[in-house]
């Protein structure tokens, strides 16, 4: 059974236009959920709320490529028109995060 996949987009300059988001490696997601419970627990600090990004925004039909490369399955793609008021990028910062953990992401999703 192929499995259906809906990927977003929009129209713009009468082009399609995928919408660009901020993956983040689930390795370094658990590096920062480690340190920020040490430093918690040791300094006995209150709970803070942080961005987690690798502050590095990818375009979905990427996504979908490198998927479809690593599953060697050939699925279907939905393609799905979004409305203009959609975010077309979304991209995350660190900032904080290092001045709390001195984090910086090491894992970059690869783009073929």
């Amino acid at each position: 059974m192929n499995k259906i996949t809906k990927i977003n987009y929009l129209i713009k300059n009468k082009r399609k236009i995928f919408p660009s988001r901020d993956f983040v490696n689930i390795l370094d997601l658990l590096k920062v959920i480690h340190k920020i419970l040490k430093i918690t627990l040791k300094r006995k600090k209150s709970m803070k709320i942080l961005n987690v990004s690798s502050e590095v925004s990818t375009p979905i039909n990427k996504v979908i490529k490198i998927l479809k490369k690593k599953d060697k399955k050939n699925f279907k793609i939905n393609h799905i028109k979004i409305a203009k008021q959609e975010f077309e990028h979304t991209k995350g910062s660190n900032k904080e995060l290092y001045k709390y953990i001195k984090f910086v992401p090491k894992k970059r999703l690869k783009l073929y």
